[in-house]
């Protein structure tokens, strides 16, 4: 069960970084940093969830 939450959470961290990086990277040529700014401010949160995903998936394992 928590090795199952591990590899959800690492597939958040994953899909939340790359919809950053594509959508944030995207909107910065029109010149509006507000509205590139909280698609960029997914990056780091989804490294935090990938980073919290590995270190359950590893705790749980036996």
């Amino acid at each position: 069960m928590i090795q199952r939450l591990g590899v959800i959470a690492v597939w958040l961290g994953i899909i939340a970084s790359v919809v950053g990086l594509v959508v944030g990277f995207a909107k910065l040529p029109s010149g509006d940093e507000a509205e590139a700014g909280p698609w960029l401010s997914l990056i780091p949160v989804g490294f935090a969830l990938m980073l919290l995903g590995t270190a359950i998936t590893q705790l749980g394992k036996k």
